[in-house]
């Protein structure tokens, strides 16, 4: 079950965004082909370490933050769960496109509320963590039901594909780096909300065509 929008994407997503739905879901034993996480699993052993990178942040009024390196995804009220391992090793001029998808995962038994086109892209440098995208935010809202995901794919090359409903296609020509993706929405419970930032942190190798 997934949540929908129907506005317009930004001029930071793909011109017909959209994403694969037919990629290996892992089994319960945790095996998969890397393309996309298993609903409220914790990445297993991850064959990059990220020990050493510190999880970015973005909003500063924020009363709970859930970092995919730091934080017990299977406790996490709301989570963006890379896959696992956390490696997008992107190939072009092959006649397909790579697309690494990252969900967000409602577990909580309250309603999750944020605006999907406010997503923000970060790369990790000796600096820090430096923005990369976008450059401007439209506002609808959408809200995730208890157990619903939004998928958020990522690809460094565009494709013409059709918009699938409770996804969104970012397009991104990345170099090799360490990056993370962070969404901030509301945990609407009862009669007060708590503010969530969820960041998903992942690392992109690109080899030389």
């Amino acid at each position: 079950m997934s949540a929908s929008d129907g506005d317009s994407p930004t001029p930071t997503d793909d011109s017909n965004p959209g994403t694969t739905q037919d990629a290996a879901i892992p089994t319960a034993d945790g095996d998969t082909d890397g393309s996309r996480p298993a609903d409220g699993v914790t990445p297993a052993a991850m064959s990059v370490d990220l020990s050493e990178i510190p999880c970015p942040t973005v909003g500063e009024d924020v009363d709970l933050r859930v970092c995919s390196t730091t934080t017990d995804l299977d406790d996490a009220a709301v989570a963006l769960v890379p896959p696992r391992p956390p490696l997008f090793e992107p190939t072009t001029g092959d006649g397909g496109v790579d697309v690494f998808e990252i969900e967000l995962h409602n577990q909580s038994a309250a309603t999750f509320g944020f605006n999907p086109y406010d997503w923000a892209l970060k790369r990790h440098t000796d600096d820090g963590w430096n923005h990369i995208a976008p450059e401007m935010t439209p506002e609808p809202w959408t809200r995730l039901d208890p157990d619903e995901t939004y998928t958020y794919g990522l690809s460094v090359e565009s494709v013409p594909t059709e918009r699938v409903d409770g996804s969104r296609r970012i397009v991104q020509d990345l170099d090799s780096g360490t990056y993370a993706l962070v969404v901030n929405g509301l945990l609407e419970r009862g009669e007060g909300s708590e503010r969530v930032e969820c960041a998903a942190v992942f690392v992109v190798e690109r080899s030389a065509n």
